[in-house]
Order: C-alpha cells, then structure tokens, then sequence
C-alpha cells in the first residue's frame, strides 16, 4: 500500500496518464495551421465526433460527485440539482444551430459583431473566463475530495485534534437522532447547539485522510495541460470518445456491488425512507420543491445561451443538423447517466445512513468501501476522464476568448503560430490558476448554486441580441453593471466586511419551527416505543432548523459560548434584502423557498433591465442589423462556398430571407419553425418521458 493506494492501482492510474499524453503528442504532429483548426478542429465535425464531444463536454466527474450527494442528503428530489438540464434538452435542439450559425469562434466575437463593439466582446470575454476558472476549480475540488475520501488513516494516525473532531461528529449525529425521537434534555440541548454550531463551520468530520486535495491538483493540471495545449480540439475530442466510455463505465461500477451490500433492490426499500424515492419531496424539509425546481430550469434556461462551451461544440460543426444531433444525443446519454448516479447515491443512505459528515466525499467513500483492489484504480481514472475531457474543453474555450477578445485587438498583426501560443500559455493559465482558487472552497453546491445565476449575467443579453432588433449597445453595458453588482459583487463582496457580516440587521433567520411528517418506523422508533413493530407508517415529530435570509449561514463567533455573538458566512443575498426593502416578508420561508426567489429573481432582472434601458438609449444602425441577422437566418451547410454565397447575397438583400422570419415587418427576428425544427422538438419530449419512465422504474424495483 502507498498512502491508501494498492500498487495495482497505481499501475492503472499510470497507465491511464500516459495514454492520455500520448494522444495529444499524437495529434500536434499532424499540425495546426490557423486558430480555428486549434479552437475548433476546422469546424469538420461531423454526427459522430460531435455526440462524442458533447457527452464529454456535458458529462464530468463534478456532475455524478454532485448528484449524489444531494441525493444522499435530500433522497431521489436531490437529483434535480442536475437533473433540471433535462428540460433544456429540447431547446438545445435549438439553441446549437443558433451557435453554429454565430459562424464565430467566441461568444464575445458574437457580441463583437452584434454590436460592432470590441469592448463589450472583451467584457464578454472577461466574464466568461472568470466562469471557466470556476468551472474548472470544481473539478479540482471534486477530484481532490474524491481521492481523499479514498485514502483515509488508520484511526492509529490520528492527531488529538482529529480524533475530537470525529467523537465529535459521531456525538452531533447521536442528539440529532434522539432530539427528533425522545427529545433533549437542557444540558444536553445546549451540547447540541454547540455542535451543530462548529458542524455549520465545518470543524466536525468523519474521516481523516493521508492526502489533502492540493497535493495532488498540481500533477492532474499538468496532465489535461499537456494533452490540450499539443492537439488542441481534436485531440480533445479523441479522449472525449475514450473517456466518455470510461464514464459509462464508473457511473455503473458501484450500482450491483452496492446493491449486493444492501440487500438488493428489496433490502434498499427497507433501509431508506419511502419518502427518499420521490422525485418531487413532499416533505417541507426539502430543498427541491417542484417550485424549486422550475426556478432552477428557467435559471439555466436563460443561462444556456451563453454558454461557452457549448457555443465552440457546436461551432466545430459542420453543419446546423450535425450540431443539433451531436448536441441532444450527446447530452441525452448524460440524461441515463443521472439515474445510474441517483441509485448510487440511495445506495450510499442504505449503507451509510447519516455516519458521513461531509456529503461532498461520498462518491469517494463508496469507491474505497464497494470495490475491490484494480477496480479502485479504475473508477479514480474514470473520475479523472470525466473531468480532464471537460477542462479541456473549457480551457480551450477561455483561451480563444482571451487571444480573440482581449489579446488580438491590442496586438495585430501577428502571426496565426503566435496566437496559438498565446493561446497555449492561456491554457496554461486557466488549469493553473484554478487550483489556486480552489484551495478556498468548501463546498460544492455553492458553486454549482452559483452558475445558476452567474449565467444569466450575458444570458439574457445573448437571447434579445439574437431576436430583438431593439436591443442596445448601452443597454447591455447598464445591465452588465448592475446585475454585477447585485449578483456577484455584493453578494460576495460584503461578508468580507464585519459592518455587514456583524450586523444584526443583516443576520436574521427564518423562525424555528417543529413539523409532523409521514415515515416508516425505525428501529430506534420502535425502541423509543413510538411504532409497534419495524417498518409500520407513523407520524414523527421533527425540527426545521432556522436558516439565514440574507447570508447563507449565520453561526456563532464562538460556538462552545451560547452568548458569542453571530455573524454572517458565505454568500449574501443581495436579492432578498432588495426584495425585503418592498414589502417581502421571508421570515417563513423554507429553504427552497428562498432559493427559489433569489433564482428568479436573477433570471428576471436582467431581462427588465435590458427592456427598460433600450426604450430610452440610442439604437443600433439598421446596416449593422441587416448583416447580422442575415447570418442568423442562412442556414449552416457541408458546402462551404454556397454557404458563402448564400451569406453574401442575403446581406446585400435582407428581403431574400424575409420569408424565414416567424413575424416580418418586425422588429422580432424569431426564425420561422420548419418540420425540422417541430418534429425534433417534440421528439425530444418524447425521449424525455421515456427517461422519466426509466426513473420511475429503477426507483420503484422491489424483487431482492
């Protein structure tokens, strides 16, 4: 053994890294002529490159860690942190011929060409990188996180603080158990408050490792660094093919071990609450409610536009059909992914009931105690493809936008081989950088919560500047501004302050509340003498702990104290406290009810922002207008010099693509829907409840 790591394992790993550097080796042999062959493969992608491309780059590492989680926190409802995307998938059906026919490299030459301003495509640009940063710190933290819960001591290796920290965990999960059955008695509630104090500030855990995440991030960024910067897209999209199986293959590696462990199916259903198979929670306890979810649907609904990477997938298409295809199959196969990535994460409360303090680690600690020695090796390296494809992907996508937006426009004139330098060392930038950045996250959710809003920033600009001739260049600028400030920078920028994080004002929560719930009788319900037997239906009475308004936490500066003052921690809610200042009152609300409001309130504000700072800024030049939107209407074709034909002749004649419009003599440009469009949209409904369907099934299997 090698710090929790069987030699075997290593092997694999090993294996695994050097095929991986090989393939980029391979393709930079093949040469690169132009940025576009590096960014965009030549935009020669065909059906097959392109479902391949995007299942890698929709499916990573982040998504099955993350789905789990919440499923083991919140039960089956916990995979609509990303199950939401299935109701987008029809609108991608839409959406990648929109990006394909953008006929650009980045989302900020879109906006560049929109509005024959380089400066808000360098806006774009920034906004976008700062996003890719992100993205690509979660799957650090997720792979960091994984490797640790895999390598855990010996309880032997434990420091004194270590130990305390775990009794402490175990201690905390104990009276949490008990309050809800029998009780607390005074001294023994004011123990509890102490602990759910420090477990709110992440001082209680249940493991130790050998590892901590950052050890090992320096030599994981090298490793998609290499493969990228040397073959580009291409090579990208050849791991793509490669990992995408291997991500088949670790999102069912754990499902018939873990059911062997548990009982099967029928053993499953005994151990795990009914109420944990339900989609949709009843329970007012839950964090996704269907008015949850739907927020978070419109949320990403308005953010998909402006979404990077999927704008250079569908870009590296040959035609509008080909992204269209690549795009809905590529992502469907990800829709079946989530189901195999919900029943592990059930699994995991069958097995593990509440004993994990950190629900991040799960996926990790299901590897180390389901799998035997090799296969752990294996589902690491299917962890690593599922993430290295996707933060190539993504650096890619940042680095064209970085040599296209803000480096070209200050030095021209150069030539395509220095760009695509530039552009490496970008790359280089964006893998590395990110790592610094995720040394300070604690918590994935707040990250994936994040980009629910974060991407309606340019989202709701894209969406008008494709349809509306009204919008404006100013417009953009003030909706940018503010909805930064609103959405980003108070948000983040006041919990750093003690005149805001200390202020009571600010630090109010919602009342506590004791509710009655339906549940199946434990055996601690049957030894408390609240069932009969095992397994009866009875009523619990159970407590809905506060939850701050306006920070996301509001804990204790001491919390072995119970007369520490509180302060705020984490993100502030710059939109409930705008909200509260109109009259909204959100000292009832659940959990999922506040998310709900901020989530809406960030779709919805940028849009009434664009409407309201149009109507009375100067417009954009009708010539301007013509020429874009005659590219938006000329269809994406396998022969290029027609294409061009077609483009040139339309923007010398808007006429000649009047019929295609859906309202002419308008200032609304939506094409007009053909049997292309309509059939494939409602296909993927079709697809869709089958899906459900599926779901519904594999959570509803009782045979052992």
């Amino acid at each position: 053994m090698f710090f929790g790591f069987h030699y075997l394992d290593i092997i694999v790993i090993c294996v695994y890294v050097i095929g991986m550097v090989y393939i980029g080796v391979w393709y930079s042999r093949k040469g690169m002529k132009n940025r576009e062959d590096f960014y965009l493969g030549g935009r020669r992608m065909g059906k097959a490159y392109q479902f391949f491309l995007n299942f890698g780059n929709a499916t990573n590492a982040d998504q099955a860690v993350t789905l789990a989680r919440e499923v083991y926190r919140q039960g089956v409802s916990g995979m609509w942190i990303q199950f939401v995307v299935i109701f987008l998938t029809p609108f991608y059906w839409f959406v990648s011929f929109f990006h394909r026919r953008m006929r650009v490299t980045t989302l900020g030459d879109f906006l560049t060409d929109r509005f024959s301003s380089k400066s808000l495509g360098a806006v774009f640009a920034t906004q976008a990188i700062i996003g890719t940063l992100l993205t690509t710190t979660l799957c650090y933290v997720i792979t960091g996180k994984t490797l640790v819960a895999m390598t855990p001591k010996p309880e032997t290796s434990y420091t004194v603080e270590e130990k305390a920290s775990i009794d402490g965990y175990k201690q905390y999960r104990e009276l949490s158990a008990q309050r809800d059955i029998n009780g607390l008695s005074d001294e023994e509630s004011a123990l509890y408050s102490s602990l759910h104090e420090k477990y709110k500030k992440g001082e209680l855990n249940s493991y130790v490792s050998y590892f901590k995440g950052e050890d090992f991030w320096w030599i994981y960024g090298a490793i998609v660094f290499a493969y990228t910067v040397l073959g580009g897209l291409m090579a990208a999209t050849i791991t793509d093919i490669f990992q995408g199986l291997l991500i088949v293959l670790f999102s069912l590696l754990l499902i018939p071990i873990g059911l062997l462990k548990v009982g099967g199916f029928s053993g499953l259903h005994e151990r795990v609450q009914p109420d944990m198979f339900h989609l949709f929670s009843a329970n007012v306890t839950s964090e996704y409610t269907w008015f949850m979810v739907a927020s978070m649907v419109f949320a990403n609904l308005v953010g998909c536009i402006g979404s990077t990477n999927n704008m250079a997938v569908s870009s590296a298409a040959r035609t509008d059909f080909d992204a269209r295809f690549g795009m809905v199959t590529g992502n469907f196969m990800k829709r079946f992914m989530m189901i195999a990535w919900a029943l592990c994460g059930i699994i995991a409360v069958a097995y593990f009931g509440n004993s994990i303090s950190d629900p991040d680690i799960i996926w990790g600690v299901m590897i180390r105690e389901f799998l035997p020695v090799g296969l752990i090796g294996l589902m690491f390296v299917g962890i690593l493809a599922a993430n290295m494809s996707s933060q190539s992907v993504w650096s890619l996508t940042c680095s064209a936008m970085f040599v296209n937006n803000l480096y070209r426009p200050v030095i021209r004139d150069k030539s395509e081989a220095h760009y695509i330098l530039v552009g490496r060392i970008v790359v280089a930038g964006i893998l590395f950088g990110s790592i610094l950045l995720a040394s300070s996250v604690t918590n994935i959710i707040n990250i994936v919560k994040f980009f629910f809003s974060f991407a309606a920033l340019f989202g709701a600009s894209i969406w008008l500047s494709l349809f509306w001739r009204g919008l404006t260049r100013a417009a953009v600028y003030w909706q940018i501004g503010l909805c930064l400030l609103v959405i980003v920078v108070l948000p983040y920028g006041l919990p750093s302050f003690s005149f805001a994080n200390s202020n009571p004002t600010l630090l109010v929560e919602t009342a506590q509340r004791t509710i009655t719930v339906n549940a199946v009788a434990t055996a601690a319900d049957f030894e408390a003498g609240l069932a009969s037997q095992q397994g009866q239906k009875i009523t619990k009475q159970k407590t809905v702990d506060p939850v701050g308004i306006y920070f996301e936490r509001v804990v204790q500066v001491n919390p072995d104290d119970p007369a520490s003052p509180k302060m705020g921690v984490g993100r502030f809610n710059a939109e409930h406290f705008i909200l509260s200042r109109l009259g909204v009152d959100f000292s009832n609300y659940s959990k999922a009810s506040i998310d709900t409001v901020r989530f809406l309130f960030d779709s919805l504000f940028p849009f009434l922002l664009l409407f309201v700072f149009s109507r009375f800024t100067r417009k954009e030049p009708e010539s301007l207008l013509n020429g874009f939107f005659a590219r938006m209407h000329t269809p994406a074709i396998a022969d290029r010099e027609k294409e061009t034909a077609d483009l040139e002749a339309n923007k010398a004649d808007p006429a000649r693509y009047a019929h295609r419009k859906l309202l002419p003599n308008s200032n609304w440009e939506f094409p007009k829907p053909t049997k292309v469009d309509v059939f494939g949209f409602f296909a993927v409904w079709v697809a869709i409840g089958v899906i459900f369907l599926v779901l519904y099934g594999v959570m509803n299997i009782t045979v052992p």
